[in-house]
């Protein structure tokens, strides 16, 4: 704004120094005038850049967040999702969002669904409340407590791996090794993985740890969360079970995610890479 000023002094004189036929008033003019000249410079500059970054695709992401090695993106999507005290607020927001499917470039968004609706975002919440205060209204005779003699397992989320795996140099994404499948818990998440054959099994194992599969989510799971992932062994079925704590968001209606319950996290951890692995599909 003050370049602007300045250069629009400079025009002035510069004027008057025609008039005069002032040496020193035209001199003063034309550099007065030349100020803006290194901003409208810059600001070209950054026009251009502006321009490339728009049509040069950003660097690849997997649908975890993390950058892949090869291959270009050629779609993004976004999820924008708001929340307010007040409805009215929320509903300014809704009438808004039209301008961005009309108002930009053809071909470059589209809304599905039509103009979004606002609802509740409702969240659980617990407290203690003394027993002897409650009246109890039904009787309800309760059955012998049942003992098994097999105990439940531990997590094994440091459980020793099968000695002597050998290694190699070959990469597989997990989705050549096993199958995935994934749902919420509250505002935890669990995912399932079946090896595709029981040879995989052991390698499974040994490489796809709970720290793996934490650091793989970490963007997902709400910082600071302790012993966030918990891992089990099912041998009988040749599977993993991982559990993800505080991962969703709030869980269900609480959350403003994409996927509040988790159900594509499967998918998501299908993407993931093991390294150093001998050729597990000639075994």
């Amino acid at each position: 704004m003050l370049l602007e000023v300045v250069a629009a002094f400079g025009v002035l004189v510069y004027g008057l120094a025609s008039i005069t036929r002032s040496i020193s008033a035209l001199k003063v003019g034309v550099f007065s005038t030349c100020t803006i000249l290194p901003g409208q410079a810059a600001f070209r500059l950054l026009t251009c850049i502006e321009r490339y970054l728009a049509v040069v695709p950003p660097s690849p992401t997997c649908a975890s967040g993390k950058k892949e090695a090869s291959g270009s993106g050629t779609e993004a999507v976004i999820w924008m999702a708001v929340h307010h005290t007040q409805k009215k607020a929320l509903e300014v927001f809704a009438r808004e969002v039209a301008p961005a499917g009309t108002g930009m470039a053809p071909g470059l968004t589209g809304i599905v669904g039509g103009r979004p609706r606002v609802s509740p975002v409702l969240k659980p919440f617990f407290f203690m409340h003394p027993k002897s205060e409650l009246k109890e209204a039904e009787s309800i005779q309760e059955a012998e407590p049942h003992t098994s003699e097999q105990e439940v397992p531990p997590p094994s989320a440091q459980e020793e791996p099968d000695a002597e795996l050998p290694s190699g140099p070959h990469s597989f994404r997990l989705e050549e090794l096993a199958f995935t499948r994934s749902g919420d818990k509250g505002d935890s998440a669990n995912i399932g993985v079946i090896a595709r054959h029981p040879l995989f099994f052991p390698y499974l194992k040994k490489h796809l740890t709970s720290s793996v599969v934490e650091d793989y989510f970490s963007h997902l799971i709400t910082p600071g969360t302790k012993d966030a992932v918990t891992r089990y062994t099912l041998p009988g079925i040749n599977g993993l079970n991982f559990v993800l704590q505080s991962s969703l968001g709030g869980g269900g209606v609480a959350s403003l995610r994409s996927d509040p319950q988790g159900k594509a996290y499967g998918q998501m951890l299908l993407d993931l890479k093991l390294r150093n692995l001998p050729d597990l599909k000639s075994l």
